[in-house]
């Protein structure tokens, strides 16, 4: 009857996973850290007090929580893949050092899946010269660039150069990248990651 269970309880674990970005970031994160002190305790110790602490440097320092607004969805199947690959993960070079060499494949992009509707662009650029500033996100999935270029607060959002929906943001010049992409969404209807 034990083994029954036993069979059952694992073949429960091992169809659940993390859901989220942030989810399965702070996995990866806490996987990593028990194969580090299981396979090096006296290592590890020297570095983190416990798993737990070690844990949360390593969420801390891939920064889990910035995956919060991530447009995309986890494919299970890759995220379970690659968090048994940080379980078998050869203890022959397990150290501090190369911990993150343990969640190597868990960095396969494959395993966020954009959501229908989100354009991925590779480029981020901000650019500020006396009152005018302008934030482009470029070599995006779709071909496009999109812009806003703000005058003393007068903001124009842009498609490939062609003028879209104005707003005003007199703030704009000194917002972060995050906050300007934030408003290439709200203001000018733009989704892109």
């Amino acid at each position: 009857m034990k083994r029954i269970l036993g069979v059952v309880v694992m073949v429960a674990v091992a169809g659940c996973g993390p859901t989220t970005m942030v989810d399965f970031c702070k996995e990866t994160a806490s996987r990593t850290c028990k194969r580090l002190f299981q396979c090096g305790g006296e290592s590890a110790t020297s570095v983190y007090a416990d798993v737990e602490a070690c844990t949360a440097d390593m969420q801390m320092k891939t920064k889990c929580e910035l995956f919060t607004d991530y447009p995309c969805d986890i494919d299970a199947s890759k995220a379970n893949a690659c968090l048994s690959a940080v379980d078998q993960f050869p203890c022959t070079s397990m150290s501090a050092e190369s911990a993150a060499a343990a969640s190597a494949p868990c960095r396969d992009p494959g395993i966020c899946k954009l959501r229908p509707g989100v354009i991925q662009c590779r480029g981020n650029n901000n650019s500020s010269t006396n009152n005018i500033c302008s934030y482009t996100r470029d070599q995006c999935t779709d071909g496009k660039t999109y812009a806003i270029t703000c005058n003393a607060g007068a903001c124009t959002c842009s498609t490939d150069g062609a003028n879209g929906a104005t707003f005003q943001d007199a703030s704009f010049c000194n917002k972060s990248s995050q906050d300007r992409s934030a408003l290439l969404k709200s203001k000018c209807n733009v989704t892109v990651f």
